[in-house]
């Protein structure tokens, strides 16, 4: 997985939380290729493990691999370290037979930073310190840029880019919710619909919604938001809401005390795995 340890004060580092690229100083190397991103990206999500030649070759083309596949991931790969090379990282790739291992001590990641400061954060609220929690979760959101490993092919790259894409939207909903224990309701009830948009078949976003609109005093709207819910779930998936967002429902209808602590949603709490239809390849 992207997202190992790293050296502290590395001359060059790895961006992977959008469009991948590679940045030591001021300068920006071109990573080549579509496919040879692909391969460097691969060895990436598993820096400090040794990769097969035959697992870079099915993650890059399945089974549309060619004949000639394990020649040109060897191609690729002398073209990597040829271009690292020139950046000072000419021992970051490891040979051993029939596999390569990037060093992840040579460089930073920015997976690697976000991962840090979300544990930061949790760790943090844990001890009480929801504000400076929230400011660290928004330092970590901050590191993205776009989609993760934008542009990058192969099946390989999707699974690490679901992955990491799950993360981020598991810290969105931690902000979301530490937000609200700061009483920032309005301004959650404002942003949320956007997230929703991006994401609508995500449970755990509308219980912030709901939670955030009632506590903002729009009781009405909370369950009209339910109803719609409700509906889209049962059209698309052919299930009705999870316990947790009917527990709420329910607790809004009987309009129970605003800013009971038993209402809101723990933003640590473990949730059940996504859905299937999330996605295939997981």
């Amino acid at each position: 997985m992207i997202g190992q340890p790293n050296a502290v004060s590395a001359p060059c580092r790895f961006t992977v939380l959008g469009p991948p690229g590679l940045h030591c100083g001021e300068t920006r190397p071109d990573l080549g290729a579509p496919q040879q991103q692909a391969v460097l990206m691969s060895l990436l999500a598993n820096s400090g493990s040794f990769v097969r030649i035959g697992e870079l070759v099915d993650g890059l083309w399945g089974e549309r691999a060619p004949a000639t596949g394990e020649a040109v991931i060897r191609t690729y790969i002398s073209r990597i370290r040829r271009l690292l090379s020139k950046h000072g990282l000419g021992s970051a790739i490891i040979s051993q037979s029939g596999g390569y291992m990037l060093d992840p001590s040579l460089f930073a990641l920015d997976a690697t930073e976000f991962a840090d400061l979300l544990e930061t954060a949790r760790q943090e609220h844990a001890s009480g310190q929801i504000s400076v929690a929230a400011k660290r979760l928004t330092q970590a959101l901050g590191l993205w840029t776009g989609t993760a490993l934008a542009g990058v092919p192969g099946e390989a790259a999707e699974r690490e880019r679901y992955r990491l894409e799950r993360l981020k939207l598991n810290a969105t909903q931690e902000l979301l919710q530490l937000r609200l224990e700061l009483g920032e309701h309005n301004e959650v009830a404002a942003e949320a619909p956007l997230i929703i948009e991006q994401n609508r078949l995500e449970e755990p976003l509308y219980e912030i919604y709901l939670l955030a609109l009632y506590r903002s005093g729009r009781r009405a709207e909370a369950l009209e938001i339910y109803r719609t819910v409700y509906d889209l779930l049962g059209k698309e998936l052919g299930v009705s809401p999870g316990p947790r967002l009917r527990a709420m429902h329910d607790k809004i209808l009987r309009a129970e005390a605003d800013h009971d602590d038993e209402f809101a949603p723990d933003p640590w709490a473990e949730r059940p795995a996504a859905r299937p239809h999330r996605c295939p390849l997981r």
